[in-house]
């Protein structure tokens, strides 16, 4: 029975010609709705398609990220009605009868997000060490940041049902990194159980030399995703502690210092937060008053801690504020991780 709900995606930069025709062959006998999209190629493997491919080109190369996103936004157009989407790579890394295995678990759940899943750990089949480094340092990194598991991070073979589509045409990442960042909002924001995956082969050529995942390059760019709650902490506590110290040295008491320095810098922090770090959905009536409860607890212990060491020691408040607070980066970290904009089903 034909895939008539579900479409096949494949972003393809310089594909390798009989491989990728090859793929399309097969597909064809099983999808009635295939959308490639050409990422700036400029090979001939675009000559002779089977009919009824669609195919969207770039005039040039702007990243996988960017390619599935004109591939989400040209499916969702022209079909209305779809359930959602199957990607799938071109450098045929994915067994045909793995992409059927995904596209057929769609029709049970059309509402999660499935995971064509390698099993690094268990394959006895040779893998780059770049590659099994990489997706096992960010399966670790993945799980400390959202509690949840998952084998293969850094797959492409997915299902995106179609509402989800939607919410990743909103992403900016272009990149590789693209797939990671829409990982992780949805393990964030969805319920465990509409995060699903099916077993896939772990197929990888001699070194992998298909591959245009840039190895250093792209793992920061993915790893970054990750670090932004780090980064912008860093960079607003900076602004605290130049504020407190202005207001400080300008005669201003602690506790007059601190609030002045913090309150502008919470609105800041707050906004922040939701739009570039997590990415919620989640309504600002029942996140805010989350956020200003713990605002007001780490400002209380901040108060408190750097009036009795300034006080007992020589030391000027302002470096007692720096040593105090960052002791509450990490409980302030876990608490917005865990219990503000923690993992779950989006509040409506």
């Amino acid at each position: 029975m034909k895939q008539d709900t579900v479409a096949l995606l494949i972003p393809a930069y310089h594909p390798e010609p009989e491989k990728f025709q090859a793929l399309l062959r097969d597909a064809i006998c099983i999808f009635d709705r295939i959308l490639v999209v050409d990422d700036g190629s400029d090979n001939d493997a675009f000559a002779e398609l089977p009919s009824g491919v669609i195919v969207v080109h770039h005039t040039e190369n702007r990243g996988k990220g960017a390619a599935l996103k004109t591939g989400f936004a040209a499916l969702l157009r022209q079909f209305p009605e779809l359930l959602g989407c199957v990607t799938a790579d071109a450098d045929g890394q994915h067994s045909f009868p793995d992409i059927l295995r995904v596209a057929e678990a769609a029709k049970t759940h059309p509402d999660c997000l499935i995971l064509g899943a390698r099993d690094f750990h268990k394959t006895a089949d040779p893998i780059p060490f770049r590659s099994r480094f990489g997706n096992q340092l960010t399966e670790i990194v993945f799980h400390l940041c959202t509690r949840r598991h998952v084998h293969d991070t850094q797959t492409g073979l997915r299902f995106y049902p179609a509402q989800f589509m939607r919410r990743c045409l909103d992403f900016s990442a272009n990149g590789y990194e693209f797939e990671l960042e829409n990982l992780v909002y949805f393990a964030r924001n969805e319920p465990p159980e509409r995060l699903i995956e099916v077993p896939i082969k772990t197929v990888y050529e001699a070194d992998n030399p298909t591959s245009h995942f840039r190895a250093v390059r792209d793992s920061l760019r993915i790893y970054f995703v990750l670090l932004r709650f780090v980064l912008m902490t860093i960079g607003l506590s900076l602004l605290d502690h130049l504020a407190f110290a202005l207001f400080s040295w300008g005669g201003l008491g602690i506790f007059a210092a601190m609030l002045s320095a913090r309150i502008p810098n919470l609105v800041l922090y707050f906004y922040l937060a939701r739009k570039f770090v997590f990415r919620s959905d989640g309504k600002i009536s029942t996140q805010l008053p989350k956020f200003l409860l713990l605002a007001g607890g780490l400002f209380a212990a901040s108060y408190y801690g750097v009036s009795f060491w300034a006080g007992k020691s020589a030391i000027h408040p302002t470096l007692a504020k720096i040593f105090f607070e960052t002791g509450l980066f990490v409980a302030s970290f876990l608490i917005q991780l865990f219990l503000i904009f923690r993992r779950g089903r989006r509040e409506k």
